[in-house]
């Protein structure tokens, strides 16, 4: 449902290793804790149009007798802060100011450049 609504392809959204350029950040009106964090950041990157990319990682879930707390409550809450940050928080709502880059208004990068977020000047 995440990347219908950010039309962007994650494998997983929710696995907590995220990087963003600090003046993106910096702007960002961060709202939520625990879970709803990675949906909301997502959804309000995306709203930039900035590239985006997925590394891999190497990831081994933890069983609920390691110490695994998700639920099926976590899903709940999950769908509602996608619909939320995605359909009722617009970009002037997600940003104190939008973020500048080099100066400037950031540019959307268009589809399959070879610059990423990171490498942006």
């Amino acid at each position: 449902m995440s990347n219908l609504l950010t039309n962007i392809n994650l494998t997983d959204v929710e696995t907590c290793y995220k990087a963003f350029r600090g003046d993106i950040v910096r702007q960002m009106r961060i709202e939520s804790s625990g879970f709803g964090f990675e949906i909301e950041v997502t959804a309000k990157v995306a709203k930039l149009k900035c590239a985006i990319y997925e590394a891999p990682i190497s990831y081994y879930g933890r069983t609920y007798e390691e110490g695994k707390k998700i639920t099926g409550w976590d899903g709940v809450a999950a769908a509602y802060y996608i619909l939320r940050f995605n359909l009722f928080c617009s970009l002037k709502q997600s940003y104190y100011r939008r973020p500048r880059f080099a100066g400037r208004l950031f540019r959307p990068v268009a589809p399959g450049s070879a610059r990423s977020i990171a490498s942006m000047n």
